[in-house]
């Protein structure tokens, strides 16, 4: 179990990140979706799951 809430910080964490980036213009959404191995719209979910 405590792998489970792990990998869900380092996600969280990664999305923080990217989202930051995304804010300032400095990568599109796309780029943001490959960092994290999804597509844009499984990125898109893990936004709204996680809110920044």
């Amino acid at each position: 179990m405590m792998e489970d809430s792990k990998t869900e910080g380092i996600e969280k964490g990664k999305l923080e990140v990217l989202s930051n980036l995304l804010k300032k213009g400095t990568i599109s959404i796309q780029d943001a979706a490959d960092c994290m191995a999804v597509s844009v719209a499984e990125f898109k979910k893990l936004v709204n799951k996680y809110p920044i």
